[in-house]
């Protein structure tokens, strides 16, 4: 029997799991990614890019994430389904001065998780110090079909969820110039 992190699976294009202090992505291609679980019995990060990207970043850092393109994805019954990312997590050391983008995306396929599911990402989960941040999505396009089947679950054609866990953040989400083509659906278990 297995229990705590050591279960989970993380699935990606590119890595299953990144954790890194800076980070510019762009310009990758990838193509084809399928997944279908088959055993409920530990949490499934599942992205076209990245399953899990748990970005530690310092003051005045930029992460970034350009022209990246993802086709033929198909991804069934993960916790964590995202396009480019199942989860991206922003955790700051430093208060203030954090940006973080996602410009130029391409996704295309299908889209399905039991909690979190989004075109570009399933969740987006920002950390517990983080006093000024922006996050941003532009020019971005999404052609998937995104859909979520378990309880208390989340899907958007951009982003499943955007989880802010300090309520006394200063975080400003900008989404402009994006389009989505697919349908949304969701349903309770």
């Amino acid at each position: 029997n297995c229990t705590g992190a050591e279960c989970n699976a993380y699935l990606g294009g590119i890595a299953g799991l990144m954790q890194i202090d800076d980070a510019t992505i762009q310009d990758a291609r990838v193509q084809d990614v399928n997944f279908k679980r088959t055993d409920a019995s530990y949490d499934v990060y599942a992205g076209g890019i990245v399953g899990n990207i748990v970005l530690n970043y310092d003051m005045g850092r930029t992460i970034g994430v350009a022209r990246d393109t993802v086709t033929g994805i198909s991804f069934a019954s993960c916790d964590y389904a995202g396009g480019l990312f199942g989860k991206m997590t922003l955790n700051p050391i430093q208060w203030t001065g954090i940006t973080a983008s996602v410009s130029d995306a391409y996704v295309q396929g299908s889209v399905t998780a039991l909690s979190y599911a989004g075109g570009l990402v399933g969740l987006v989960s920002e950390g517990t110090l983080a006093n000024s941040m922006s996050f941003g999505i532009a020019k971005s396009s999404v052609q998937a079909d995104i859909s979520v089947t378990g309880g208390n679950s989340y899907a958007g054609g951009l982003l499943g969820y955007f989880e802010n866990m300090d309520s006394d953040s200063n975080i400003v989400v900008t989404i402009r110039d994006n389009s989505t083509i697919g349908d949304v659906t969701g349903t309770q278990t």
